[in-house]
């Protein structure tokens, strides 16, 4: 069983959940059976962050829901830094409120993620995807229920992700396609070559990991 904790695209080939904008979610009609992530996207967060999120109260009922997400910061982006800032503790709230694991968004603002997080002190699952940090980066989000998502880095040899990722905790580890157009099998292939971690143990461990944070029984 391959398990894809965050994509852009709907798979019937994998135990995926799909990411959808908050916008996105109210005009899309979504599969039976699919599972997905919902939240308003820092490249979205405008100083109408508020209204956009009363929004993710309905899809957050919705059974299929695992999680909020992707949400975050990202500082290479022209968005209003103060409005990426309240969108992100108003959904934290939420996440809180809802008991939802959090699918985070972060380019080049660990430091303020980090932050954020030692003034809300969650206690749900927080999964960092994307990751391409180092350990001491990765060692920031150790006091909290917190996952890395690694994905497309994997595959190149010379970033970070490649070559932190076997310092991480196998029981903290999620793989994912993400917008990138190639097959979830590809990075757990790369994840056994990298670790000499059979890709068979890899299935197992990433499931395992994915019934904890979702408290479900696949």
């Amino acid at each position: 069983m391959y398990i894809d904790i965050h994509t852009h695209q709907f798979s019937e080939e994998s135990v995926s959940i799909k990411n959808i904008d908050i916008q996105e979610y109210l005009d899309t009609t979504i599969p039976s059976g699919q599972y997905f992530s919902v939240g308003l996207h820092p490249w979205h967060a405008t100083k109408n962050y508020h209204a956009q999120t009363e929004n993710l109260k309905q899809a957050l009922k919705n059974q299929n829901c695992l999680a909020i997400g992707e949400i975050g910061l990202d500082h290479t982006i022209s968005v209003n830094k103060e409005f990426q800032l309240l969108a992100l503790e108003v959904q934290l709230k939420l996440a809180m409120e809802y008991e939802k694991p959090i699918i985070f968004h972060c380019v080049k603002c660990y430091d303020e993620l980090a932050a954020m997080l030692k003034k809300m002190h969650p206690e749900i699952p927080l999964i960092l995807h994307a990751f391409n940090g180092n350990s001491q980066t990765a060692s920031m989000f150790f006091p909290y229920n917190s996952y890395f998502s690694f994905g497309q880095y994997l595959l190149n040899t010379n970033t970070k992700a490649a070559k932190n990722f076997v310092f991480q905790p196998r029981d903290r580890i999620f793989f994912e396609t993400d917008e990138f157009p190639i097959h979830i099998k590809e990075i757990y292939l790369q994840a056994e070559k990298i670790s000499n971690i059979s890709e068979h143990e890899w299935q197992r461990q990433i499931l395992y990991n994915f019934n904890r944070v979702f408290n479900l029984h696949l």
